[in-house]
């Protein structure tokens, strides 16, 4: 049984955890057309259609009847905005080049751009662009795809005309018509049911012990440019074998997290560890933790004789302590001490923190953290057809894992 519901609600602290993050690492001035608050609206816009039978618009004698779930999203910044999210890159693998297509957002995103995109290429549009051209803001950068203009929507809904309703109503009946609609929105609802499983864990994970601490850390590496891409593939993995070896460290129940972007765009991954009361006080598990990666993990990684590190190399590994997350105020403590029956506090673990580790990739996935995974799989792959022996099995890098139980604490 999931401990949660997925709604919109969760999507919103998925979102609030994205904006606090991403603006943390300075992402967000790097990328200053990237507006997470309407591309927040255009997904539960997205949402929303699967709710509405017939035309969106219900126009009478000239009267316009929107559906109530339209006020929320009036004037739909959405429609008249282009975030960015769709980008070709190129990739040098062992000299060889690669184009990569990636889009930052979910499926039906990229899909609801491409039908608006030849929508409004039609002869009426195009008219009508060139009546409003000249009260638009241009903007200063390219645009992947077209958009309506600015003052399509006028400030007051039921000033929209008649005409502009229309042509909301025959776009969305075309994007809604779409054969991919449906068939994408199956994309959401395998990435839900993986946030279920995810949720099923942690439960699992919770049922070990009387009381659990739960705690995030994130990995950092500087100077990583120094580092062989082909070092990341087994990095985590490898980090938490050896972990399990470390003193007390054996002890730790479950763990799940992400790969993710530190400042200057470099990689990283953070993980949510959850630790039984066996007496050790929570500063202790996290100081012991900390300390294999910086110092123990560290100099395993700088000894590895394809580097020949000098103690002038600036490489170095650093654990940082975060909320287990920023969405709630509860769960912005540096730790959670939580009772195994404590379902409240489960579930709300589970609706900010387990949603925002298994669903960010989902609804917003930068650019360079795919091309980071990518690349990383292709040379991966490249190794594998190269020299068997360098073969590892699963070796494709996602940016969402967790810990697994045995059978037998499966069956406890």
């Amino acid at each position: 049984m999931s401990l949660v519901y997925f709604s919109d609600k969760i999507i919103k602290n998925i979102f609030k955890n994205l904006n606090i993050d991403l603006d943390r690492s300075g992402f967000l001035k790097r990328r200053d057309e990237l507006d997470l608050r309407i591309l927040l609206e255009l997904i539960l816009f997205i949402r929303s259609l699967d709710k509405i039978k017939g035309h969106y618009f219900l126009v009478t004698w000239n009267k316009l009847y929107p559906p109530t779930y339209a006020y929320k999203f009036y004037p739909f910044e959405f429609l008249t905005y282009d975030f960015g999210l769709k980008n070709t890159r190129k990739l040098h693998i062992d000299s060889v080049e690669r184009k990569v297509n990636v889009f930052e957002s979910t499926p039906r995103v990229e899909l609801y751009y491409d039908v608006l995109d030849l929508h409004i290429k039609n002869e009426n549009l195009v008219k009508l662009r060139e009546q409003l051209r000249p009260s638009l803001n241009e903007r200063t950068k390219p645009v992947e795809f077209n958009v309506l203009p600015a003052n399509f929507f006028p400030s007051t809904f039921s000033d929209m005309t008649v005409e502009n309703i229309s042509y909301m109503n025959e776009f969305l009946e075309k994007f809604r018509g779409h054969e991919e609609f449906i068939k994408r929105k199956n994309d959401e609802n395998k990435a839900v049911k993986k946030f279920h499983k995810y949720c099923q864990y942690f439960d699992d994970v919770m049922s070990l012990s009387t009381k659990s601490f739960i705690f995030a850390i994130e990995f950092l590496m500087h100077g990583q440019q120094k580092l062989y891409d082909d070092t990341f593939i087994n990095l985590k993995k490898d980090f938490m074998n050896a972990i399990r070896g470390y003193r007390q460290l054996a002890q730790i129940s479950g763990y799940m997290g992400f790969w993710d972007l530190a400042e200057n765009n470099n990689l990283c991954f953070r993980m949510m560890f959850i630790v039984p009361d066996i007496g050790i006080e929570v500063d202790e598990w996290i100081e012991d933790i900390s300390y294999y990666w910086e110092n123990i993990y560290f100099n395993k990684i700088r000894e590895k004789e394809i580097y020949q590190f000098t103690e002038t190399d600036a490489i170095r590994f650093e654990a940082v302590e975060l909320p287990v997350a920023w969405s709630h105020k509860k769960l912005k403590t540096r730790f959670l001490e939580v009772g195994k029956n404590n379902h409240n506090m489960k579930k709300l673990i589970c609706e900010h923190a387990v949603s925002y580790i298994v669903l960010s990739e989902f609804y917003y996935c930068p650019f360079e953290l795919q091309l980071y995974l990518k690349s990383i799989a292709m040379i991966s792959e490249e190794q594998s057809e190269v020299d068997q022996a360098l073969s590892i099995e699963r070796k494709r890098v996602y940016r969402v894992f967790r810990g697994s139980l045995s059978k037998k604490e499966s069956l406890a």
